[in-house]
């Protein structure tokens, strides 16, 4: 029989009556009660009404069951509390938040591999509580408690000084705290905004994906931005660094990448011999680069010849000016004399050097210090 377009079958005609009937088929079910509710406390954060979105956040965390719905009320409650001024009750409902997160990141992984397991727990969990504190952190600022928006800043810093973004992160800690005129807290952030670190990429493309932002941080150099950033915030004084002098550190710092650190070193004894005070880029700096140089190659004699040439003055009774870059300076200095003598299998010396990098480094190398003084306590047999 020939078809014709008025005949349908019954099947094509129960899918038009459902087109025609059920909209909610193809547009979408409509949001839930959580959501709306949750939209509605997004809104208020947006317009800065951080008391009643406080209350709504509080009343829904506490009241609704869906974990999801309870996780993002939690995540908003800790935002709206950091914009009224309340840090602490703001970090421990961030932390309700980060062991709900945990929760149900352990429910969603039950049934996979134990790899995604642990990359879920080395990635995903950290990743998670950076976006909070973040999240915080814009709330603080957006409502104007500059002090509060700075203690989360080296927060991040602290937590999380292994992380691909921790250059980053120690920059914006100094920045923050230069503004606010802390300068002797700013500078131990600036110096470690420049630390290379001592390890070693032969590779630039990593075996596994999810790797390569590690080996991005090693392997990858420094940001011209970054450098002068952090120089000019070391100066005290954004116009106190030479764009040619800050251009030069960052070309020495990329080839200290290179798997054949000649032209690397070779850049720094350079600038090393360079007597410019004005230029911004200080001497001292410049050596704990070749330090650091050497003890990546091995060369442990001349990392500890390249240390003893930066003088740090002994308590002066006077602070005058680069007297706190001095303290984050000589801590960084006493961090590899440790690690060098270590490597020379002294380990007295080590433990030694890596306190005096504890006490004189602040918070940007304090906790780093006292885990190799530990580290070297053990190998000590002690």
């Amino acid at each position: 029989m020939r078809f014709s377009p008025n005949h349908f079958s019954l099947a094509q005609c129960l899918c038009l009556l459902i087109l025609v009937l059920c909209p909610a088929f193809t547009e979408g079910a409509p949001p839930t009660a959580d959501e709306r509710a949750l939209g509605e406390i997004a809104r208020l954060l947006a317009a800065k009404e951080w008391n009643t979105a406080a209350d709504q956040a509080r009343s829904l965390a506490e009241k609704t069951k869906p974990a999801k719905a309870r996780l993002a009320a939690l995540e908003h409650l800790a935002e709206a509390l950091a914009g009224l001024g309340n840090p602490e009750e703001s970090r421990q409902t961030a932390q309700r938040a980060g062991a709900l997160f945990r929760e149900l990141e352990k429910t969603r992984l039950a049934k996979a591999k134990v790899y995604s397991r642990n990359r879920s727990t080395l990635d995903g969990t950290r990743e998670y509580a950076i976006g909070l504190l973040r999240k915080r952190q814009a709330a603080a600022q957006a409502a104007g408690h500059a002090e509060a928006a700075v203690a989360i800043a080296v927060a991040l810093a602290r937590r999380f000084p292994a992380h691909h973004k921790r250059r980053t992160f120690a920059l914006e800690a100094g920045e923050q705290l230069l503004a606010l005129g802390r300068q002797d807290e700013a500078a131990p952030w600036f110096v470690a905004a420049l630390d290379t670190g001592l390890d070693c990429a032969f590779l630039a493309k990593a075996a596994l994906r999810e790797n390569q932002v590690q080996l991005d941080a090693v392997a990858n150099p420094l940001s011209r931005d970054l450098v002068r950033r952090a120089l000019a915030g070391l100066a005290g004084n954004p116009k106190g660094v030479v764009a040619s002098a800050a251009k030069n550190f960052h070309t020495a710092l990329v080839l200290t990448r290179l798997p054949n650190d000649r032209k690397a070193r070779e850049a720094l004894y350079t600038l090393q011999a360079k007597r410019s005070p004005g230029h911004g880029l200080p001497t001292d700096i410049v050596r704990l680069e070749l330090a650091r140089t050497h003890l990546r190659s091995g060369r442990f004699p001349e990392a500890r010849e390249t240390l003893a040439r930066i003088k740090i003055r002994r308590n002066p009774k006077r602070p005058g000016p680069g007297t706190h870059r001095q303290n984050a300076t000589a801590s960084h200095r006493e961090f590899l004399l440790g690690m060098a003598a270590n490597a020379g299998l002294d380990r007295e010396k080590a433990v030694k050097h890596f306190a005096k990098a504890a006490t004189r480094g602040g918070g940007a190398l304090a906790e780093q210090a006292r885990y190799e003084q530990a580290r070297s306590l053990e190998l000590g047999g002690h």
